[in-house]
């Protein structure tokens, strides 16, 4: 086993065990692994059936780029060519995203026309016969197929541009996408690609801009194709750049055959900005799924041998979140701590995620205090960061402030043009040759000065010259005065001063062309007009350098954000309820003033929050977050989401506990509706929501709509996680207690029996003899007044049980309830509240609400909350434990009866006597006592 602590220095101290034993969840990742090696094996092994010779790997001239621009040297490596960037409809570049897919739109039918040539022409060279090319949106032949896909949608063209071509010169970002229209050509023969490539490349009405050869640098998958973004003649007065993408069939269809696409997604995250080193990181997967190789002198090496902040990172990765290998992962991310502090020193934002990072990995250990201290360790880099002064955060600022300040100047610069063309509006037209022409000139003049009027008065009320920060919240100093100036609410607001500036300029521009016979009226539009082009320069550098600090800003608060977050959830396992609750309304806090209201993220907040008040017994009020979270995934993501789906289910389980069972189930429904037009007709979801459903009805005694949804739910979980997976055991036994239910005996001893042979397949008699001694050990340590080391036995007993029986059996709520028990007696009240709160959600789910089990918890819980000297709310648990006991036996029952009693002496104590009395008299009715 292996311990760790967090010193002062950072340091993460341990010690280890010599040899990696494989867990169940190892074993799994390097199965995966394994199928991946053989993947990328045949993968290869195609291309070279295809193309022994590699010429479509060799091909010259195809993975080029056109479109940097190198003129200035090394120091200007965001110049890019002017004639590469989108177009307008009007042929110049496109000013926003609007103009970009206004002019996509209008291309289409020339590329397609553009494509159809091309393929008549391979067609003809290789001697085949087709009949259709194109026809709609797809066309096929016997050996081509080319199909025209939608424009890319809008929100993701956004994101792109922002994310990759923010920095990039000439602007705007917008005008650098060049996948809006797109299209796939799927040829049959080596021949066939090569020849379609030599006709793209010698086509004269066609530029091919950039270009990627995937058959001579493939994918982490080894799928092969070519990439190709070729410049396109309009026809109407613009050139529109679009993405071809070339596939050989033979490779594209052994793809899909492997589902090469699913180790894709397995393994994005650790190959992800993979391209140089990703020989690498492939020679680090076939270390480990070796499974040899996983023991403490691989890791030792590996460690002595890696300074690479890339590789640590994947690595730490891998073993944390596929091989479930936590020990493991704490060293790595100690090493590169150990890395980043040499390199960045001990204030740098990025040792604040090295914290977090190394917090997440001791929570998932159960290290819950550990955890703790290494969230703090992370806010407290980030607090260092955002006092006024830091290095870090005065870069922000001066920043915003280097292109804020230019515009003061101009602005003086287009007061003095406009006053001193004020008064030269009287000469503006000597020597003009008519009454109408002085009429024209004085009206034109007019015109100019007030659209430069209007851009004067926009820019006065939407920019300030400098800001300074709120020395007590800086960060809020910074995002306030940057959502004054409607970046984050209202990002397009420089493009409207862009806009009105250009106007201007056009207008002037127009006037000087017609001639101007006062030479200082002429000289001041001469002047305005220069005035102005700077200042168009001026705006695109503003509107670039707000984005960029704005999405700096932004991750800052993000990560904050995500270190609350990770607070809340350690508070929330250690039962403190209210402290997590109180860390989630920082982060939505944050995420609101960031974000806005209506986000993604902010929901996911009102969701986090809506557990906790559920948990707090707060059901109305969760229920109000729930429904503000629907809201705004419906408003930001619609309505047919996997996100929206879940928080239906989490407000119908609200509903259901309120009694409120029709709507709940109409949720229900809806979310299951959701899931099998977003997830597939298999996923686990569904069967969660029917297990809901189930269960619901099985509380209601519909036995028999309880035994359908069960049935549906099993098999589900049975094709996703397998026969004998311990959930399907559950499965099986809340049918067997149906079936027998409907005195259906041997069918439901059939169902019991496929239970109990699951459960035996997944504890074995070692492992349920380990339980037993266990929770012996644990009883007998709390006696002899141990209570660290009972409860480490009861976490073994506990880890034991959840292995081999799921997470939703009545032992593991037992075993909460113990633990519970005994930290009640050491006064962590919080958290035994908490543990009690687990084991009553796991027999209400498995018995129902009016079980006697229930009504057992209540009372412990009861005692604890009297510590806590809630007394209204343990009153209200004793009284839900008496409504069970009375259901169950009656009036008169010995347990009614000890509950009244304990009822009583809980009002006495806190000086209630009257109804102290009312309550000894029915228990001493209910005992035959006088």
């Amino acid at each position: 086993m292996t311990s760790q602590n967090i010193g002062d220095d950072g340091d993460v101290q341990m010690t280890t065990k010599k040899a990696l034993e494989l867990r169940p969840e190892t074993k799994q990742f390097l199965d995966i692994c394994n199928q991946y090696m053989k993947c990328r094996e045949l993968m290869d092994a195609k291309y070279q059936q295809v193309d022994e010779c590699q010429r479509i790997a060799n091909l010259e001239g195809i993975a080029s780029n056109q479109i940097r621009d190198d003129s200035a040297g090394d120091n200007n490596n965001n110049q890019y060519k002017s004639e590469f960037q989108q177009q307008a409809l009007d042929g110049t570049p496109a000013k926003s995203l609007a103009d970009l897919y206004e002019a996509a739109e209008q291309v289409v039918p020339a590329f397609e026309a553009i494509l159809t040539r091309i393929i008549k022409q391979v067609e003809s060279s290789s001697k085949l016969q087709n009949e259709e090319i194109l026809e709609g949106q797809q066309g096929s032949s016997e050996n081509i197929k080319v199909t025209i896909a939608p424009l890319k949608g809008r929100n993701r063209a956004q994101e792109k541009a922002e994310d990759d071509y923010i920095d990039r010169i000439p602007g705007s970002e917008a005008t650098w996408l060049y996948d809006i229209v797109r299209a796939s050509i799927e040829i049959n023969s080596a021949e066939q690609l090569i020849s379609c490539i030599e006709e793209i490349q010698k086509d004269t009405s066609i530029t091919i801009v950039k270009a990627k050869n995937r058959f001579q640098n493939p994918t982490l998958t080894g799928y092969r194709d070519i990439n190709i973004c070729i410049q396109v003649d309009s026809g109407k007065g613009f050139y529109h750049i679009c993405e071809v993408q070339i596939h050989h069939r033979a490779i594209k269809t052994l793809s899909k055959e492997l589902k090469s696409h699913t180790y894709y997604e397995y393994f994005r995250r650790y190959f992800a900005g993979a391209t140089d080193a990703l020989g690498g990181r492939l020679n680090d997967l076939k270390l480990i799924s070796e499974g040899a190789a996983l023991d403490e002198s691989f890791l030792t090496k590996m460690l002595e041998e890696t300074s690479e902040e890339d590789r640590l990172l994947r690595l730490a990765d891998l073993f944390d979140k596929q091989l479930c290998e936590h020990d493991w992962a704490l060293r790595v991310l100690g090493r590169l701590l150990d890395i980043r502090i040499q390199q960045y020193g001990s204030d740098h934002y990025i040792i604040a995620d090295s914290y977090n990072r190394l917090g997440d990995v001791l929570q998932k250990k159960g290290n819950l205090d550990e955890a703790m201290e290494a969230y703090e360790k992370a806010l407290s880099v980030f607090t260092g960061i955002l006092k006024e002064g830091h290095s870090d955060f005065s870069g922000i600022i001066a920043e915003v402030n280097s292109v804020l300040r230019p515009l003061a100047k101009l602005q003086e610069a287009l007061q003095a043009r406009c006053t001193s063309l004020k008064s030269h509006r009287d000469t503006f037209t000597e020597g003009t040759s008519s009454i109408k022409m002085r009429f024209k000139s004085r009206s034109r003049m007019s015109q100019t000065e007030d659209t430069m009027m209007k851009t004067m008065d926009q820019f006065q009320r939407k920019f300030s010259s400098t800001f300074q920060p709120s020395s007590a919240d800086p960060l809020d100093g910074v995002l306030n005065h940057i959502t004054d100036v409607d970046i984050l609410k209202n990002p397009s607001t420089v493009d409207d001063a862009m806009e009105s500036c250009q106007s201007s300029l056009a207008a002037f521009r127009k006037a000087d062309e017609q001639g101007l016979s006062s030479a200082d009226a002429s000289e001041n539009v001469s002047m305005a007009i220069d005035t102005l082009g700077e200042l168009e320069n001026v705006l695109d550098t503003v509107h670039r350098t707000l984005k960029r600090t704005t999405r700096m800003l932004v991750e800052m608060q993000t990560k904050l954000a995500i270190i609350y977050n990770n607070q809340a959830t350690v508070l929330q396992l250690q039962g403190d309820l209210d402290g997590a609750m109180d860390k989630f309304q920082t982060s939505l806090t944050i995420k609101k003033k960031t974000l806005g209201e209506d986000n993604a993220q902010v929901a996911e907040r009102y969701v986090y929050l809506g557990n906790i008040l559920e948990l707090l017994g707060r059901p109305k009020v969760a229920l109000g977050r729930y429904e503000r979270a629907l809201h705004i995934f419906k408003e930001t993501l619609g309505e047919e989401h996997s996100f929206f789906a879940d928080t239906l289910v989490r407000l119908a389980n609200v509903l259901n506990g309120q009694g409120q069972r029709n709507e709940a189930e109409e949720h229900y429904f809806k979310a299951i509706g959701i899931y099998r037009r977003t997830l597939g007709e298999e996923h686990l979801s569904i069967a969660n929501a029917y297990m809901k459903v189930g269960d619901m009805h099985r509380v209601q005694r519909k036995h028999d709509g309880a035994l359908e949804m069960y049935q549906l739910a099993l098999g589900i979980q049975r094709i996703a996680l397998g026969e004998e997976d311990v959930t399907v055991g559950e499965t099986y036994e809340l049918i067997s207690i149906l079936l027998r239910k409907q005195g259906k005996d041997n069918e439901a001893d059939e169902a019991y029996g496929k239970s109990l042979d699951i459960k035996k397949k997944n504890l074995g008699q070692e492992n349920m003899t380990l339980i037993e001694d266990e929770l012996k050990r644990a009883k007998g340590l709390a006696g002899e007044g141990k209570p660290d080391e009972a409860m480490a036995s009861y976490q073994k007993a506990l880890d034991a049980s959840q292995k081999a029986f799921g997470s939703a059996d009545a032992s593991i709520a037992s075993i909460y309830n113990e633990m519970a028990l005994l930290l009640s007696q050491q006064g962590t009240l919080g958290r035994a509240m908490m543990l009690h709160y687990k084991a009553l959600g796991l027999l209400k789910k498995i018995h129902g609400e009016e079980h006697e089990s229930i009504a057992e918890t209540y009372m412990m819980m009861g005692a604890t909350l009297l510590k806590q000297n809630r007394l209204e709310k343990a009153l209200k648990i004793y009284g839900d434990a008496v409504d069970i006991y009375e259901k169950k036996y009656g009036n008169e029952h010995s347990k009614v009866t000890a509950t009244y009693q304990q009822i009583a002496d809980t009002l006495e104590s806190n000086g209630n006597h009257v109804e102290a009395t009312e309550y000894r008299t029915k228990a001493s009715a209910n005992s035959g006592l006088t």
